[in-house]
């Protein structure tokens, strides 16, 4: 759109400047100084000052008229004026330099200036030869005077001499023709304005032609986003500028300046008013816009040189052309437009992977120095002298790098340095590792050493203490005495020893003591019987120390056996004539004290009347016969067959009864040998065992069992291990199985000492420690395991005891106190974070109850009954307390 702005927008006189200060336009008229102001109507011009004015400028943020009385300064909109000096001037302006001056031309023929810096002083240009001027013209940074006698004159801008009289020289060339050539410029006077007919570069050119036709040509500064606009009217060209007629003026406008906006709108300052053409009218002309190509791509290293690319062929240089550069340190591109514009008024600009565009200049060729490796996508742009830039061109720049700047050559060092670094750490580790092991070779050396005498001194020990005393005098350094209620002490003696050792020579008779001695060994090994000493042909041992249990009068007994039955056989095997070696065997029952007697030379003895006892029950006795006490007769009398010997009398103790063994009872015995127990007594002597089994079990339950087992607790070990001997019993059991049903009874909740979630697994790892120690083989333990896994719910027993076993697992089911037990199940399980709600709990109860059957026949007579009216009770329960 173009506007005309005149005396209708209150603009009076003619327009001889126009400046945008502080984002407001201020217009220099004839008339006076105005300011732009937009109202509803539209735009105004308010009259600030009412003087002739001719040129406007603005200087270090002010504002600066200068008009026919002087110059003047623009403060908070009020316009003072700064030189008042009383003389008529007929031509001002000011110069468009670094430092702006303001020049002025009096009717007197005085040319002055001023800076316009405080104090703002009127100085006069004179000269040697000119002190008198007609007329003078601004050029850039040159002001050119003509004098009176009509030679032209140079003033320097830049001249400090106070008389000004060295700044004014000659002008070297003379304006032929109306024109003249200064700095490469073509000048020409014509109706009194000086006129350009080429310059490169400007912000403004504005003149008249030699034809006398009005033009005004509107170049940009060439900065980002600033248009270049060409206006004209029937200007014959003279220059290579492609032209295009934009807007035309006839011949009643007289020109006086112009200026460019921010927004790329041009203000034409006229004769007969204020001109504004916008940038969307000038954006809509059919301008062309430029292009741009590649002229040349070449490489520099050094002194040597490479050129990638020659010559201007478009089609091939699109976004995917890639020039691959070995790693060089200057890279040359040179651009090119093959528009028909006047090279120097045509910029370029470049703009190199993200980095932003270089700034706009006249040169085509760009360097590039010292660029990484790596693709580099490349941008450049021409704009020509209307401000129209050319389409992007893009191309990319691959740097590839030497080989040692390589992706793989850095990953290969890295991988080198850490080789190195890590071979440096294993060689290192090696040295200290064989230092290490040369160090823990002489220690485990050493250590194997102590290792095989602390053995020696063990099994020494062990063999004169048993394994308790002996830890304990290691651990401690003493042994404390013991006292145990019930031990069976056995002494053996050979009959007429004092004889044979008369008879055999000494190597001879320890031969056959040895042979004698080890197999006792063995045999009291056999049964866990303690050696307690040998004295000559003496030999004595005890059951029931240092472990009490129940079984030492039988084992003890049946040891007994085992060692004559060895000595009949030996006897047998001599030949005639070779010497008898008779035993008799002495057994009493009773308590005894148990300790560790010396200090250098340490031995573990008995004592006690019951040790006295056995030993008068060993001399009183018969060779070949095992002697017994009474009270050891009542022990085995179930087990043995005795004969019964009378009274003998006691020291201390009175009267005493006096037993032969004669063998194990036949129903009790081996084939009805009567010294070898067949699987019954075994069984029988495992039910003794049991009992010490049971003691040590509810014990440990007793004081190890967590305090919020509720239900799992040893109640309910007891009532399982009650149930298991009555079903069991019930449905005809052997002796053997009712072992182990009774046997998994004590241990199917022991796993709680261990852990809650998996007490069954845990359970079986106890029962596979301990039982060993009571004498049970390991086909037993198995089931024993089996019978305490088969616990866990949901039931599915696969024989009768696993049945038997799960019918007294869940025999509370039935029974009358189910509701109490119930609840103490779920508040176990409830605190356990197992169950929520009570209905909950009620609700799978219910489910449960439903789904579960007795196994057996006897659980199912006792406890199916009971087990549905606890169901129907349950459910009456929830429907009572439904929410």
């Amino acid at each position: 759109m173009v506007q005309i702005f005149s005396y209708k927008s209150n603009l009076k006189g003619s327009v001889n400047a126009a400046i945008k200060y502080k984002n407001q336009i201020y217009i220099a008229t004839s008339y006076g100084l105005y300011i732009q102001k937009k109202l509803k109507e539209g735009w105004v011009f308010e009259l600030i000052k009412n003087v002739n004015f001719n040129a406007l400028t603005q200087y270090q943020g002010q504002l600066f008229a200068i008009g026919s009385n002087g110059l003047y300064v623009l403060e908070d909109n009020r316009v003072d004026r700064i030189i008042s000096e009383p003389l008529a001037f007929n031509k001002t302006c000011f110069s468009e330099t670094a430092t702006p001056k303001a020049f002025f031309l009096d009717n007197q023929g005085g040319a002055y200036y001023s800076n316009l810096i405080p104090p703002y002083l009127l100085h006069k240009i004179q000269g040697n030869n000119a002190s008198s001027f007609v007329n003078f013209f601004i050029v850039d940074s040159l002001l050119l005077l003509q004098s009176d006698n009509q030679q032209w004159y140079n003033y320097s801008f830049e001249c400090n001499n106070p008389s000004n009289q060295c700044c004014l020289a000659p002008l070297q060339t003379v304006f032929q023709n109306n024109q003249t050539i200064i700095n490469g410029d073509t000048l020409s006077v014509l109706n009194d304005k000086l006129v350009k007919i080429f310059k490169t570069g400007a912000a403004e050119n504005i003149g008249i032609s030699d034809s006398g036709q009005r033009i005004v040509n509107v170049h940009s500064v060439f900065q980002p986003n600033y248009q270049t606009i060409v206006l004209e009217k029937g200007f014959k060209k003279r220059d290579l500028f492609k032209q295009k007629k934009l807007y035309a003026l006839d011949n009643t406008f007289e020109i006086n300046g112009a200026f460019i906006d921010s927004d790329s709108s041009v203000w034409i300052s006229t004769s007969q008013g204020l001109i504004k053409i916008s940038a969307d009218y000038i954006r809509h002309q059919n301008i062309t816009r430029p292009s741009l190509y590649i002229f040349s791509i070449a490489t520099q290293d050094g002194d040597k040189a490479h050129a990638l690319y020659n010559g201007i062929i478009p089609e091939t240089i699109n976004a995917n052309s890639e020039f691959k550069i070995k790693n060089s340190s200057t890279i040359e591109i040179i651009l090119s437009s093959l528009d028909n514009f006047n090279f120097e008024n045509i910029t370029y600009s470049i703009k190199i992977g993200k980095s932003k565009w270089k700034e706009w200049t006249t040169s085509s060729k760009f360097i590039l120095n010292d660029l990484s490796p790596g693709r580099y996508i490349v941008k450049a742009r021409v704009r020509n002298v209307y401000g129209f830039e050319s389409p992007e061109l893009k191309f990319v720049l691959n740097i590839v790098p030497d080989f040692f700047q390589t992706k793989i050559a850095k990953v290969a060092l890295i991988i080198f340095i850490l080789l190195s670094f890590f071979s440096f750490y294993q060689w290192r580790n090696y040295r200290h590792a064989l230092e290490r092991f040369k160090l823990e070779s002489i220690i485990n050396r050493r250590t194997e050493e102590l290792v095989k005498e602390k053995e020696k001194t063990d099994n020494l020990l062990a063999r004169v203490l048993p394994r308790e005393t002996a830890n304990e005098l290691k651990e401690t350094g003493k042994v404390n005495t013991q006292r145990f209620k019930m031990v069976t002490v056995l002494f053996s003696d050979i009959q007429g020893f004092t004889k044979i050792t008369d008879e055999l020579n000494p190597e001879s008779l320890i031969d056959q003591l040895d042979k004698f001695f080890l197999y006792f060994d063995s045999v009291v090994e056999k049964y866990r019987i303690e050696k307690i000493k040998t004295i000559g042909d003496a030999y004595m041992c005890a059951g029931g120390i240092p472990h009490k249990n129940r079984t030492n009068p039988v084992e003890v007994v049946l040891a007994a056996i085992e060692m004559l039955y060895f000595m009949r056989e030996i006897n047998l095997q001599h030949n005639p004539g070779q010497n008898i070696w008779d035993l008799r065997i002495g057994i009493d029952t009773g308590p005894v004290i148990a300790g560790v007697v010396g200090k250098n030379k340490l031995s573990y003895d008995i004592w006690g009347s019951t040790v006295n006892t056995a030993s008068r029950m060993e001399s009183s006795g018969e060779v070949g016969k095992i002697n017994i006490s009474g009270n050891t007769h009542m022990l085995v009398q179930d087990y043995f067959l005795c004969t019964y010997r009378g009274k003998m009398p006691i020291k201390n103790k009175g009267d005493i009864e006096m037993y032969f063994v004669d063998g194990i009872k036949p129903s009790l015995s081996t084939n009805l040998s009567g010294f070898s127990p067949n699987k019954e007594l075994q069984i029988q002597l495992q039910f003794l065992r049991f009992g010490d089994l049971e003691e040590f079990i509810l014990e440990k339950l007793e004081k190890g069992l967590p305090k919020n087992l509720y239900y799992h607790n040893l109640k309910h070990t007891v009532d399982v291990y009650t149930q298991v001997e009555l079903i069991g019993r019930s449905e005809n059991v052997t002796l053997e199985e009712q072992l182990l049903l009774q046997t998994a009874a004590l241990f199917h909740d022991a796993g709680h000492l261990i852990d809650y979630d998996t007490h069954e697994e845990m359970g079986v790892k106890l029962a596979r420690e301990i039982l060993p120690e009571y004498q049970y083989s390991e086909r037993q333990i198995e089931i024993i395991s089996e019978l305490i896994m088969i616990t866990k719910l949901p039931p599915k027993p696969r024989n009768l005891l696993e049945a038997i076993m799960c019918d007294a697992d869940l025999d509370y089911l039935g029974r009358t106190d189910f509701i109490p037990v119930s609840n103490m199940l779920y508040k176990e399980l409830h605190e356990h974070g197992k169950i929520g709600t009570i209905h909950e709990w009620n609700e799978l109860q219910i489910k449960f109850i439903e789904k579960h059957q007795y196994f057996t026949n006897t659980a199912r007579k006792l406890r199916n009954v009971n087990k549905n009216s606890q169901l129907e009770n349950i459910k009456k329960w929830i429907e009572k307390n439904k929410l």
